[in-house]
């Protein structure tokens, strides 16, 4: 029976660090930068660039951030189109930090200041 109960205590503490470690790879909230805004909810992430006269692009995603053995990060998007099926996926580098500014992450090199 103590058998048991620390099998099953040791099952329950790995479960909860898979769900502690999934969620730090989630970003939540608006980050802006010189290449638009960026809203992260969930896995999703909506992307908006302003274009020629006013124009707004708009572009949504699902996403994930990898770590590659090297220990660099890359985020993974995946453009949806119009019936949430993906049309392309892109890989960019990225970085995540906190200086003067705020908060911030850096994709493909740009940052992208939290709001």
């Amino acid at each position: 029976m103590k058998k048991l109960f620390t099998t099953l205590a040791a099952t329950l503490a790995l479960v909860t660090l898979c769900f502690s470690l999934a969620a730090c790879s989630r970003l939540s909230g608006t980050y802006k930068g010189t290449t638009g805004t960026y809203v992260f909810s969930g896995n999703k992430v909506t992307i908006t660039r302003a274009e020629g006269f006013g124009a707004k692009l708009e572009d949504k995603c699902t996403y994930e951030i990898k770590k590659g053995d090297d220990g660099k990060q890359t985020i993974v998007l995946n453009y949806l189109d119009e019936n949430d099926s993906v049309s392309d996926t892109r890989e960019y580098s990225f970085n995540q930090g906190k200086d003067n500014d705020g908060e911030f992450i850096e994709i493909a090199g740009v940052k992208l200041i939290k709001q």
